[in-house]
């Protein structure tokens, strides 16, 4: 069975389902030698760098990137565009140029 939703209600539901998957995420400094003062790194309960802020990029954690993208039939750069929008209303003193899956 196939369901039509509008773009503000998957975002609502992909919000809800970023905030109850991760749970409290912690926020750390980055001591990497190009980062400024003001990125960080978002770890879970578990210890796990969830979301890494590094120079106005948003790196997320591969395997949960993918997740997200599969859970919810996404093309990447929806997906993408989905958790800048999430990261955003969460950090919004924290301006977001790209979000993209990190890379190993």
């Amino acid at each position: 069975m196939k369901y039509i939703i509008s773009e503000n209600k998957l975002t609502n539901f992909l919000n809800t389902y970023i905030d109850e998957s991760v749970g409290r995420l912690r926020k750390f400094p980055i001591n990497h030698v190009n980062a400024r003062d003001d990125d960080f790194e978002l770890v879970d309960d578990r210890g796990q760098t969830i979301f890494t802020y590094l120079d106005y990029h948003l790196a997320v954690e591969k395997d949960f990137f993918y997740k997200l993208m599969s859970l919810f039939s996404l093309e990447k750069r929806d997906t993408e565009k989905l958790i800048e929008k999430w990261f955003s209303s969460h950090y919004p003193d924290s301006m977001v140029i790209a979000a993209y899956p990190e890379i190993e």
